[in-house]
């Protein structure tokens, strides 16, 4: 159950902390079948083949937009 659910129905008194508790010590523990990925280093990597400080890097926008003139002020 999503947490934000959760915590509505709390409030409104259709489920107690006890219910909470008992369905999730029920719960299984997946934890074994899990792959665990070091994000830090993941990113990291990434960052090193696209370092933003490098003049001869392609240019690329994460944003979505196209990138800003060079003089915005001349746009007025």
């Amino acid at each position: 159950m999503d947490v934000r659910v959760r915590d509505r129905y709390i409030e409104k008194g259709r489920i107690n902390l006890e219910e909470v508790a008992k369905a999730t010590a029920e719960l299984p523990d997946l934890a074994e079948n899990c792959e665990w990925i070091d994000y830090e280093k993941e990113f990291l990597e990434g960052r090193d083949e696209n370092d933003p400080d490098d003049p001869s890097a392609p240019g690329q926008s994460t944003s979505g937009f196209a990138p800003a003139p060079p003089n915005p002020g001349s746009l007025v």
